[in-house]
């Protein structure tokens, strides 16, 4: 990590920002429906706190790059890592294969008779990251589409939405995503 990026991220309100990001993080996941049927316990034990510290690591740790042009505010950039974990969350196959287990007469859960618990590989965890990744490969540089690409990992995707978060014109927003669906259609993944 560049001398002077660490310098900046050193220099945060770690806990504040900790706070912060997990208040987002838990009005993200509520905005889902999750096999677990709860808001707060998520897919393979994780809770919206483990998602907001989890991204905060992620930047702090050189893993997800923060660039502070592109992102003169921090929470910004946080809150896209935190949408792209919950995204990931969501689409993973701990999710999907997720099943709620049924209760006894007692009204108690069965769920520590049966050993049913299915753990994705690491494949699996950094699926969704390289994804990511490409996708932004594949917009750099084109400040449109990296701003459709941020208005959509922040939870905006219907154009009208987008078009606000952006400032662009509705029609260019519609121009941007048929351009953006192109290049990704190309991409291998």
């Amino acid at each position: 990590m560049e001398e002077a990026i660490q310098k900046l991220l050193d220099n945060y309100d770690w806990e504040k920002i900790s706070l912060e990001l997990t208040d987002y993080a838990d009005i993200r996941a509520r905005r889902l429906k999750w096999r677990t049927e709860s808001k707060s316990d998520l897919p393979q034990g994780k809770r919206t706190e483990d998602i907001a510290q989890e991204a905060i690591l992620k930047t702090y740790g050189g893993e997800r790059k923060w660039d502070p042009e592109r992102y003169p505010d921090i929470m910004i950039f946080l809150r896209s890592v935190v949408d792209s974990l919950i995204s990931h969350l969501a689409n993973s196959q701990n999710h999907k294969k997720l099943q709620r287990f049924p209760e006894n007469e007692n009204g108690e859960s069965l769920d520590n008779t049966f050993n049913l618990g299915y753990s994705p590989t690491p494949e699996d965890e950094v699926l969704a990251d390289e994804v990511l990744g490409k996708i932004y490969e594949a917009v750099d540089g084109e400040k449109e589409l990296q701003s459709v690409v941020d208005a959509i990992m922040s939870g905006y995707t219907k154009p009208g939405d987008i078009s606000k978060a952006t400032g662009y014109d509705i029609d260019r927003v519609y121009q941007l995503r048929r351009k953006l669906d192109r290049r990704i259609s190309k991409l291998e993944i």
